[in-house]
């Protein structure tokens, strides 16, 4: 397996080589590499604690099916329905 490297925001990569070699990607996003999400956030008058850190893993699983492990964590601050504060929710999936 090769050692992690860093990804640009726009960026294209081979899946096929990826799988090959085994490459990781990890690094972190900016509110401008996801705007599905900061308009998502917006809607809910939320916000997020920036930047979100990832990792994508490329691979085999145990039947040599080329797959594609991801993970994203940040925090999240919501407003609460019931008291209308602010809430922050840890996000890591």
């Amino acid at each position: 397996m090769s050692a992690p490297s860093s990804l640009d925001p726009g960026a294209r990569i081979n899946p096929w080589r990826a799988v090959a070699v085994e490459q990781t990607f990890e690094g972190e996003a900016r509110p401008s590499d996801l705007p599905r999400l900061t308009e998502a956030l917006a809607a809910l008058d939320g916000a997020a604690e920036w930047p979100a850190r990832y990792r994508m893993r490329f691979g085999r699983d145990a039947d040599a099916r080329a797959v594609v492990v991801g993970q994203v964590a940040l925090s999240l601050r919501l407003t609460c329905q019931r008291c209308l504060g602010e809430v922050r929710v840890p996000v890591d999936v």
